[in-house]
């Protein structure tokens, strides 16, 4: 049987917030485990007014923040390859938590047919992942979700993320 993935891809509502960090940082770099935002956790509204349990970095579409309801969600249903850390955002409506994908899988295999836009799929070899409901794929911004995982979202109206199949 094949398995199905999905790509994520987002912030996808008009008008959504948005965050910034305030500590100074590369704007390209992933959050990752050993990230500097464990201690310098304070964000700031880059823009936008709409709150959705998925708030993205407002410079980066690879990095994003979840709300306290949707982390419960997420332990609650045991999906995996991820963690967690508060972050401390004025005004905000609940607590926000940055999203760690801590879930892998190997290189894009089509990378450069993706970049030229002569690709309709992302491929990887599925020897190289580890399992996780969320991945992140190997050397890019590109992370994939399986089938529970897009479920779950769908079935709580989970919104300002989309989802492509992989």
């Amino acid at each position: 049987m094949k398995k199905c993935f999905y790509y994520v891809v987002g912030p996808e509502k008009k008008g959504a917030v948005c965050v910034v960090p305030l500590y100074p940082h590369d704007l390209m770099d992933l959050v990752n485990e050993d990230t500097i935002f464990r201690e310098k956790n304070v964000f700031k509204v880059g823009k936008g007014a709409r709150w959705y349990d998925i708030i993205w970095f407002q410079y980066n579409n690879s990095n994003y923040c979840i709300s306290e309801n949707f982390k419960k969600l997420l332990e609650e249903n045991k999906i995996t390859g991820w963690t967690s850390f508060p972050i401390i955002l004025e005004n905000a409506p609940q607590q926000y938590h940055l999203f760690v994908i801590t879930g892998k899988a190997g290189d894009i295999l089509n990378l450069e047919e993706l970049n030229r836009g002569d690709a309709e799929f992302v491929e990887f070899d599925l020897n190289t992942w580890d399992g996780s409901d969320i991945f992140r794929l190997e050397n890019t911004g590109y992370f994939a979700c399986t089938l529970q995982f897009k479920e779950l979202f769908e079935k709580h109206n989970i919104t300002n993320f989309k989802f492509k199949i992989l």
